[in-house]
């Protein structure tokens, strides 16, 4: 048994995130897609996403740090990296080397990164951010600060160590297309995003890629495509709402059989006593915990999958262990795999039904998955790759 097995690893599918990226293709028409990897590809390992997805014909990527960026290029990742989120001024120069694009989030973090290059013969690419109503980071482009952002950008677009090469905005609602709220606000968003751009081009600037859908936007606003396309957790196969684009989900998660022991009634399971048992039962321990990044919220509600029967969680989720009811589930013995996340036999558990249990989303279970999990690469049923954050050793 290889070393990875003798835990609790994750495998990832790399033909489904290839059926993923080419169904995100499709939807783009003529438009680019950006990849978005932050987060470590949402919990799936991104230097192997990465360089999977540029065999599949990407070209841009997003991420939220420069860190994540600077990792894509000493892996070997060409074309455009779009540091989402904030970098110092100071790694300005740095960026620019490696050729990693800056969001701009306003005309006084756009200075401090001149600054910082006044002394450089380079040019930082940017892309400059709209807020239009996520109210988190950017140009605020509407009601009273309309025309001060576009002061700002004006600003920005003629900073001469400063190479913009595109704009953007981000949708904080677009992924609830049931509720008419939502819809209004959504559009309202574009329609600032729209008339800021067109402010912008009507003076005469050249502002490079328009983008501004995320998953949901692409998903159920096709109109909002422009240049770009942003793919996050759907690249996955991960979105939770209702949409008409089949999508695969790329991320099993097992774990093993420890130990397989008998209950007596009366008998309670782990810590605080919190589940009783109410009868005989057989009860399977598993090499997973929270500290694994399986949330402690699913402590006597999640479920797990062995020889292919569902088993339920019982008692509270320890740090690195927890406990299934295998009571009538045949031949459990220790060594066996259970399934977290994932198909067995004709069932299947899906992220969804997790995040569902657990009161949160499938994208915080994702990125919650410990990097003490190696995530096996996966690539016609074969093992391509093993991605060690720690070697396993227990």
């Amino acid at each position: 048994m290889a070393d990875f097995l003798g835990r609790t690893w994750c495998e990832v599918l790399l033909d489904n995130l290839a059926y993923n990226y080419h169904a995100f293709e499709r939807l783009a028409g003529p438009s680019s897609v950006m990849s978005i990897i932050k987060a470590d590809a949402y919990g799936h390992a991104d230097i192997p996403v990465a360089q999977a997805l540029y065999k599949q014909g990407c070209r841009h990527f997003g991420v939220a740090a420069l860190g994540e960026a600077i990792a894509l290029r000493q892996a070997g990742i060409e074309g455009e990296i779009l540091v989402l989120g904030h970098t110092r001024p100071e790694l300005a120069d740095k960026m620019a080397e490696l050729s990693i694009t800056q969001t701009l989030v306003s005309a006084g973090y756009a200075r401090a990164l001149s600054q910082a290059l006044k002394n450089s013969n380079r040019r930082l690419k940017c892309h400059i951010k709209a807020d239009t109503g996520m109210s988190r980071i950017g140009l605020i482009c509407y009601d009273s600060h309309f025309e001060d952002a576009v002061k700002q950008a004006m600003a920005i677009l003629e900073d001469p160590k400063l190479e913009v090469t595109g704009i953007f905005t981000h949708f904080c609602v677009a992924d609830e297309p049931e509720n008419p709220v939502s819809v209004d606000f959504t559009k309202l968003q574009h329609s600032r995003y729209m008339r800021f751009c067109k402010a912008l081009e009507d003076k005469g600037y050249c502002l490079g890629a328009k983008h501004c859908s995320n998953s949901g936007a692409i998903l159920h606003y096709p109109d909002y495509n422009h240049d770009m396309i942003r793919p996050g957790i759907a690249l996955y196969g991960l979105y939770e709402e209702a949409c008409e684009e089949k999508l695969l989900p790329c991320l099993r998660w097992l774990t093993t059989v420890s130990l397989v022991k008998e209950a007596a009634p009366g008998q309670t399971l782990s810590y605080g006593r919190t589940y009783t048992c109410q009868k005989p039962m057989k009860v399977a321990s598993l090499s997973v915990g929270y500290a694994d990044g399986l949330a402690r919220a699913l402590s006597n509600k999640g479920r797990v999958l062995i020889n292919g029967q569902y088993a339920p969680i019982v008692g509270r989720i320890c740090m690195d262990q927890c406990m299934v009811d295998v009571t009538g589930i045949d031949d459990v013995k220790p060594g066996d795999t259970a399934v977290l996340i994932g198909k067995q036999g004709d069932k299947e558990i899906t992220m969804q039904e997790m995040a569902k249990d657990a009161q949160t989303i499938t994208n915080e279970i994702a990125t919650r998955i410990s990097r003490r999990v190696p995530r096996v690469m996966m690539q016609n049923g074969k093992v391509i790759e093993v991605v060690h954050y720690q070697k396993d050793i227990e």
